[in-house]
C-alpha cells in the first residue's frame, strides 16, 4: 500500500484569509456619498445638491449630550450623647410691656385721670427772639468772633430762670439769624411784671477785643442786637495822569484807628506801574466815630522817595496821588 502524501504546511500567512479589501474612509461600496447622491438625482430627475449645500452640511458638527442622575436616600443610625456639663452663654431679650386694656372705666377716677386747662398761666411759657441787626455772614469772617446773650427772669415767688444763646459764624447761617430764649410761669400772678426780664450782651471781636454791655431791663418778646462797633471802609485812589507825570512806582498808605483805647493800624499798597490805581482798607470803629489818621509814602522813578506826615481825615475816599511840595 503506498504511503499517503502530506501537503506541506503553508504557514501562518498562507492560512489567513484576507477577505475583501477595506473600503476607503468616507465611501460606501466604493462610492462617495456625494457621487451616489448625484447618480440618484440623475435617475429620479431631482435637482442635484449644490456645492454650497454640501459645504454647509459638512461644516455642521454632530454633537449630543446625554445626562442622567439618580437620587439617593441616606439613612444613618447610631447613638448620640448630650453632655450637660458643658454650656455656652447667650442673651435673650424679653419684652415686659403689655396692653393695659380698656381704661374708659377709670375716666371719672381722679386718681387715674387728671384734667387740666392748658390756658392756665401755670402752663404758659415766654419766648424771647434774639437776632443781630446789620450784620451778615461776611462780618463774622472779617471782625466778629461771636456774640453771647444772657437772659435772667426773677419770678414773684423768688425763683430765677436763666437762659443764654451764643451766636457765631456757624449757627448764624444755620439758624438764619433767628435765636430763642425761654422762661416760664412760677407764681407770677401779676401778668404785667411777668413780662419783665433782663439781658446782657458780650461781643468778641478779632484781635482779642471784647465789649460787655451791662444788664438792661426789657419787656418786649424780641431783642435786637446792634453791634457797638461797625466796619468802616476807606477807598484809596490814584490819578493815572498824575502818577505818570510824577513817576510813581509804589504808594504805601497806613491807616490808624482807635479800638477801645488801643491804637491799631491797617496798611495798603498801590503800584501804578502795574496799573493798580485803586484799593480799599477796612477797619472797625464805634458807631459814632468817623475820624482816622493816615500816612502816605511814595517810591518814585530814579530811586527817589517822598512821604506825607500823619494827617487826620473822615472821608470815605482818600486821594493819595498829591506829593507834598518839596518833600523828597
Amino acid at each position: 500500500v503506498p504511503e499517503p502524501q502530506l501537503e506541506p504546511d503553508p504557514g501562518p500567512e498562507e492560512n489567513v484569509n484576507p477577505g475583501p479589501e477595506p473600503e476607503p474612509e468616507g465611501t460606501y461600496a466604493g462610492n462617495r456619498p456625494a457621487e451616489i447622491g448625484d447618480r440618484l438625482a440623475e435617475e429620479t430627475g431631482a435637482e442635484p445638491r449644490r456645492d454650497d449645500d454640501r459645504r454647509e452640511e459638512e461644516s455642521e458638527p454632530s454633537f449630543a449630550v446625554v445626562a442622567a442622575y439618580e437620587m439617593k436616600r441616606v439613612r444613618q443610625r447610631g447613638e448620640f450623647k448630650i453632655d450637660l456639663n458643658k454650656y455656652t452663654v447667650d442673651n435673650l431679650t424679653l419684652r415686659f410691656d403689655q396692653n393695659v386694656g380698656d381704661m374708659t372705666r377709670f375716666i371719672g377716677d381722679e386718681r387715674v385721670f387728671k384734667q387740666v386747662n392748658l390756658e392756665d398761666p401755670l402752663f404758659t411759657q415766654r419766648e424771647i427772639t434774639v437776632f443781630l441787626d446789620g450784620l451778615n455772614l461776611g462780618d463774622f469772617g472779617d471782625f466778629v468772633n461771636f456774640v453771647t446773650v444772657q437772659m435772667r427772669k426773677r419770678h414773684a415767688g423768688g425763683d430765677e430762670t436763666f437762659d443764654e444763646v451764643r451766636i457765631d459764624r456757624n449757627n448764624f447761617e444755620q439758624q438764619a439769624n433767628n435765636f430763642k430764649m425761654l422762661y416760664g410761669f412760677k407764681g407770677d400772678n401779676d401778668r404785667s411784671r411777668w413780662l419783665e426780664y433782663e439781658y446782657q450782651v458780650k461781643w468778641s471781636f478779632f484781635g482779642g477785643h471784647t465789649i460787655e454791655v451791662p444788664w438792661q431791663r426789657a419787656t418786649f418778646d424780641a431783642v435786637n442786637l446792634a453791634s457797638p462797633l461797625v466796619r468802616r471802609q476807606v477807598d484809596l485812589e490814584i490819578d493815572p495822569v498824575i502818577a505818570e507825570d510824577e513817576g510813581m512806582r509804589l504808594v504805601t498808605v497806613q491807616v490808624y484807628y482807635d479800638l477801645g483805647g488801643t491804637e491799631k493800624s491797617v496798611r495798603a499798597t498801590l503800584r501804578p506801574s502795574r496799573e493798580q490805581l485803586s484799593t480799599s482798607v477796612s477797619y472797625i470803629a464805634p458807631v459814632d466815630a468817623f475820624d482816622y489818621d493816615y500816612e502816605v509814602s511814595w517810591r518814585l522813578r530814579g530811586n527817589r522817595s517822598a512821604s506825607q506826615p500823619r494827617s487826620t481825615s473822615n472821608e470815605a475816599v482818600l486821594f493819595v496821588d498829591e506829593l507834598p511840595e518839596g518833600g523828597e
